[in-house]
């Protein structure tokens, strides 16, 4: 444990594990990442967790489950914590999550706190002005998220807001004396499903007034709203740079307003059989380029009519970043070839668009055809770095598809996949290429902005192109993306020439400097530009040996 500098746990198969196994305490000395949010720790484990952390101060973000958040001790851990700079409170569980006015305080009042996230099924009127209040109080939270866990099914959300405490629409007005008084924070999530139009418009009215919000993310609006107005707002108050609206759930009522809103960017959309229109909503919002995400929960039998709209929205939506396709209904009780053709010509079109960043397939009853399809997709699509699925029985097979190419897949950042009896050793590799791709991205970033070591010298070009070094690089130095691009360029550039790359690998300290010959043979310092080019073409900073591994 010593040498470990994250712990991060996905979710898995035995989610009850002891503290005992992964100690984070004094021993942990250079522990900076924890993750057990996805972990089910009970009042014993929760109790010997926190006093682990409260030996450990080493730890700068920390993300926990609902078992942690019961214990006192964990708001006197947070009273007293000097170094924990992100903070991840999350409970997926169909209970009321405990924020306690204790937590509350010693979240207030940490001086070191930037990031805050909340993720619950139950963050109701009541809670949001519990953090309304953090952001009023604290002086140093730059990014706060108060967000549903991602994509939940439409009836488990309707029912957990049935059972909401306090009045929804305290949920806006809480905000505005925050936003008021508070000159730190930048980013902010929220959602407003369940409060008035009138309080929307008072909240970005709001937002216009405060000069250091610089992002607004908005997780679904009223479902009866007037979306043209809210948008109208929005640019009204010069917030069209500052806002995103996600998650807006489509009906027929709103649908025709969505070319009009460049403001939504996700959208989510639930059919049944019968729902005709199906393919007319595809048709609209394959117009709208500002559409990055789209989240469909489509009957299999709607699907056999409306599989040619689909599968053409999906091939054709250049600007569509983001798919989540859950398919409803027992595709393998009743073996339709017309569902077997309609399914394969949905896959046939994810495999077309090489612009998907992150794919969510679940309950596809995928055909011979279709596995190795999607698992070559996978690997070879330049920008997808997120793929999640569910394909039921179908899970094994894709994973051996996927496994023995993945080896040379540097795109990949995220996979998930169900457990499946027998393919331990798949899921190992196909994670184990995950962890050194997010690795290479971690420090291909931290060579472009000025870390010149060469065990980060040598991640830039395995994902030099990846969209998520665009994104970390201009995030972590607070620039747009045009200047991002510009800095990895020259980071690129600072490693093509001879004297560059040979630094980058440890071959020499300044540059190249050969012994004199008196036979007139060409010395490598004496090849020209045109030549060095030509031969850089064929190898890498990472070809070249790393030092501490050479043999003497």
């Amino acid at each position: 444990m010593t040498q470990i500098e994250e712990l991060l746990f996905l979710k898995c198969r035995n989610k009850y594990l002891f503290v005992e196994t992964f100690p984070v305490g004094c021993a942990a000395a250079r522990l900076v990442t924890i993750d057990v949010a996805c972990l089910e720790l009970d009042r014993k484990t929760a109790v010997e967790f926190i006093a682990q952390l409260i030996q450990n101060n080493t730890v700068t973000s920390l993300s926990v489950p609902e078992g942690v958040l019961r214990r006192d001790r964990f708001a006197d851990y947070l009273k007293n914590n000097p170094t924990l700079k992100s903070l991840a409170l999350r409970s997926e569980y169909p209970r009321r999550m405990p924020i306690s006015r204790n937590l509350l305080s010693a979240i207030s009042t940490m001086t070191m706190l930037e990031e805050l996230s909340v993720v619950t099924r139950y963050l109701d009127a009541e809670d949001i002005d519990i953090f309304a209040q953090v952001v009023a109080w604290n002086g140093t939270l730059r990014k706060l998220s108060l967000t549903w866990p991602t994509t939940p099914l439409v009836g488990q959300v309707e029912f957990c807001r049935r059972n909401l405490r306090g009045d929804q629409r305290k949920t806006v007005r809480s905000w505005l004396p925050a936003l008021k008084n508070n000159s730190v924070l930048e980013t902010l999530t929220v959602d407003f499903h369940d409060v008035q139009e009138a309080d929307c418009h008072a909240f970005f009215r709001a937002l216009m007034h405060n000069a250091t919000l610089a992002r607004v993310t908005v997780i679904s609006l009223p479902r009866r709203c007037d979306l043209k107005e809210i948008c109208g707002t929005i640019r009204e108050c010069g917030l069209e740079q500052r806002v995103v609206i996600k998650n807006h759930y489509l009906d027929y009522i709103t649908l025709g307003d969505i070319p009009d809103c460049p403001e939504v960017t996700t959208v989510f959309f639930c059919t049944s059989y019968g729902n005709s229109d199906f393919g007319a909503t595809l048709s609209i919002l394959g117009s709208c380029g500002h559409i990055r995400s789209a989240f469909f929960v489509v009957d299999n039998k709607c699907l056999k009519e409306v599989h040619s709209y689909l599968a053409a929205f999906i091939a054709r939506a250049a600007s569509l970043k983001e798919l989540w396709l859950l398919l409803k209904g027992c595709s393998h009780i009743e073996a339709n070839s017309n569902l077997s053709v309609a399914q394969s010509a949905v896959v046939e079109a994810i495999s077309l668009n090489t612009n998907l960043n992150a794919v969510t397939l679940i309950h596809l009853d995928l055909s011979d055809h279709d596995c190795p399809l999607l698992a070559d997709f996978a690997v070879r699509s330049p920008n997808l770095h997120h793929v999640k699925v569910n394909l039921g029985n179908k899970n094994l097979r894709f994973l051996q598809h996927l496994a023995p190419a993945v080896a040379g897949c540097y795109n990949l950042l995220q996979f998930q996949v169900p457990y499946c009896y027998g393919g331990k050793q798949e899921q190992f590799t196909v994670q184990e290429a995950t962890r050194r791709n997010t690795s290479l991205l971690i420090r291909a970033t931290s060579f472009v902005l000025g870390d010149m070591t060469s065990r980060c010298a040598r991640a830039l070009e395995f994902v030099s192109k990846h969209p998520k070094l665009l994104e970390m690089v201009a995030d972590r130095a607070a620039v747009a993306c045009d200047e991002a691009e510009a800095m990895i360029r020259r980071a690129l550039h600072s490693i093509a020439d001879m004297n560059g790359f040979l630094r980058a690998a440890c071959v020499v300290k300044y540059r190249v400097e050969c012994c004199a010959r008196h036979d007139g043979q060409m010395q490598l310092e004496q090849m020209n530009e045109d030549c060095w080019l030509h031969v850089r073409k064929y190898i890498m900073v990472a070809d070249v040996q790393e030092p501490s591994l050479q043999h003497h």
